[in-house]
C-alpha cells in the first residue's frame, strides 16, 4: 500500500476485514476480531513512517519501513483505511480506525438507519469527531432488462448473493427485531440456517467443492431459499431509473458512498457497463 501511495498519491487506500472468502475457502476460521484490530494498527502505523511493535508466531518485536528516503513507498500522505465490518462488535472496533466502514446493506431505510446510528455511537465512544467516519454500502447488483423479473436477477445476476447478507447480518437483526420487524428477521435467519446447514451433519460437503461455485452464478440447490423478500431488502436491483431511485434513497437514508458486489466474475464487465450508464451517469 505505501508503494501503491508512491506511484498514486490521493488515490490509495488500504481496504481490510477478518477474509471470509479467502479463509473459508481454504478450510480455515476467518480471522477474529482482535486480530483485525492488530492488523490495522499495525498497518497504519508503518503507512504513517513510524516504528510499531507486531505480534507474529508467539513473538512481539518492533517493525517499521527502512530506506524511508529511497522512493519506494510513500509515507507522508495519508492512506485512508477502509473496514470491512459486520455486528455491533465489527462496528466498535472498526470505528477506533476506520475512514470508512464497509457493511453489507441493501436498500432498505429501517436497515441503514440502523447501521448508520450504530456506527455513529461506536464513533462518538471512541472519542472520534461526528461524521469522521463513512458508512459504505455493499449491495448485490443487477440491472434488470426489458421484460425481467426479479428471479432473472437471481438466475443472471447477483445468485446465491442474498444469502452471504443474511448470515453477515443475521445476529444483529436478532438484536433488533422491534425496529427492524419480525418478518424479515425471520426469513433472513431462516435463509441463513437453511444455506449454512448442520455443521455436525456427517454428510458435510467438502470446503473446497463449496467454495468452487461461490460467486460463480446460481448454485441451483441454493434457489429455493432465495426469495422476493429477500432480494428486495439485501439487492440494489432494478430499471435504470429505478436504480436510481434506490440509490438515492439509499443516500438519503444514510450512506456516504455506494459500492457493489460485482457477483460473478464472467459478467462483471456487463455490471461495470451498466452502473456506468444507470447510476454514475446521472450522479
Amino acid at each position: 500500500m505505501a508503494t501503491l501511495n508512491a506511484l498514486a498519491p490521493g488515490r490509495t487506500f488500504l481496504g481490510i476485514g477478518t477474509a471470509n472468502n479467502a479463509l473459508r475457502s481454504m478450510g480455515n476460521r476467518t480471522a477474529k476480531i482482535s486480530e483485525l484490530t492488530q492488523a490495522i494498527e499495525v498497518s497504519r502505523e508503518l503507512m504513517a513512517g513510524r516504528r510499531v511493535t507486531h505480534h507474529w508466531l508467539g513473538q512481539s518485536r518492533e517493525v517499521e519501513f527502512l530506506d524511508k528516503d529511497s522512493g519506494f513507498y510513500n509515507v507522508t500522505d495519508h492512506v485512508p483505511i477502509w473496514v470491512a465490518a459486520g455486528g455491533p462488535r465489527g462496528l466498535a472496533e472498526a470505528a477506533k480506525y476506520a475512514d470508512a466502514v464497509v457493511y453489507c446493506l441493501g436498500p432498505d431505510t429501517d436497515m441503514i438507519g440502523l447501521i448508520r446510528r450504530e456506527l455513529d455511537k461506536a464513533v462518538a465512544d471512541a472519542g472520534r469527531a461526528p461524521d469522521s467516519v463513512k458508512l459504505v454500502s455493499l449491495s448485490w447488483f443487477y440491472q434488470l432488462g426489458s421484460g425481467e423479473t426479479w428471479e432473472d436477477g437471481v438466475t443472471n445476476g447477483f445468485g446465491s448473493g442474498p444469502i452471504s447478507s443474511c448470515i453477515t447480518n443475521a445476529d444483529l437483526m436478532d438484536q433488533h427485531r422491534e425496529e427492524l420487524g419480525d418478518p424479515i428477521v425471520d426469513a433472513s435467519l431462516t435463509a441463513a440456517q437453511q444455506y449454512l446447514g448442520d455443521p455436525k451433519a456427517p454428510d458435510q460437503p467438502h470446503y473446497l467443492d463449496v467454495w468452487a461455485k461461490y460467486l460463480r452464478g446460481l448454485d441451483p440447490r441454493h434457489r429455493p431459499i432465495i426469495t422476493k423478500e429477500l432480494v428486495d431488502y439485501w439487492c440494489l436491483y432494478g430499471s435504470p431509473a429505478e436504480l436510481r431511485e434506490k440509490a438515492a434513497l439509499m443516500r438519503e437514508a444514510g450512506v456516504d458512498i455506494l459500492q457493489v458486489f460485482l457477483s460473478n466474475p464472467f459478467t462483471a464487465a456487463r455490471d461495470i457497463d451498466n452502473i456506468g450508464h444507470s447510476i454514475l451517469a446521472h450522479a
